[in-house]
């Protein structure tokens, strides 16, 4: 019994880690979200070269995000865990990337998807 519950963790955490395998012509867009508003979306098939995009909240805290050619992460944060800044780069979706002292997003989708604000439990 106990195997098999191992075995539906282990399951569990392979399909959230690695999902579904999509096709190479699907894209992924990348969404940056302050405070559930989105502020700008990226598709990173179409990235040619590296690029930054600063985000500042209303206390004047700033996260500057890295768009790289294929994948997206957050290079400095104010906040003072650094959590954001450690999980690194993504390139297809799986778990978003969250600044929670600054409010501050990054949720990868598959092109496919439709549009929607990070839910309550991102936050």
């Amino acid at each position: 019994m106990l195997a098999i519950i191992a075995l539906l963790a282990l399951f569990s955490v392979i399909m959230i880690l690695f999902p579904s395998v999509h096709t190479d012509s699907e894209h992924v867009l990348a969404s940056i979200y302050q405070d559930g508003e989105l502020l700008e979306t990226y598709d990173l098939s179409l990235v040619s070269e590296k690029s930054t995009y600063t985000v500042t909240s209303r206390s004047g805290r700033q996260n500057i995000i890295e768009i790289r050619p294929g994948s997206i992460g957050m290079l400095h944060a104010d906040c003072p865990d650094h959590l954001c800044v450690e999980q690194g780069f993504l390139s297809h979706p799986s778990i978003p990337i969250t600044c929670l002292p600054n409010s501050v997003v990054i949720e990868l989708r598959y092109g496919d998807d439709t549009v929607h604000a990070p839910d309550a439990i991102t936050y």
